[in-house]
């Protein structure tokens, strides 16, 4: 049971850690409004300004995209 527990623990904690955003790629998305192949999973985007955005490949899983303003932006893949 024990060792069952431990396992759970290690394996959320492990979850957590995986679907991190990649900061430098939000960094990115921030100073160009693009950012084709970037990690941005679970990054609160809400009310973004992103026109015209190239965010092709761009992960955005678990994002908060309320609001968002995505007119021409391209989300292919």
């Amino acid at each position: 049971m024990k060792a069952v527990l431990v396992s759970l623990v290690l394996l959320v904690a492990s979850a957590g850690v995986a679907s991190a955003l990649d900061k430098h790629d939000l960094e990115t998305l921030q100073k160009t409004g693009s950012c084709g192949g970037c990690d941005l999973r679970g990054v609160k985007l809400q009310s973004a300004k992103l026109k015209e955005a190239y965010l092709k490949g761009a992960n955005m899983r678990d994002a908060i995209l309320k609001a968002i303003d995505l007119t021409n932006a391209n989300l292919v893949n």
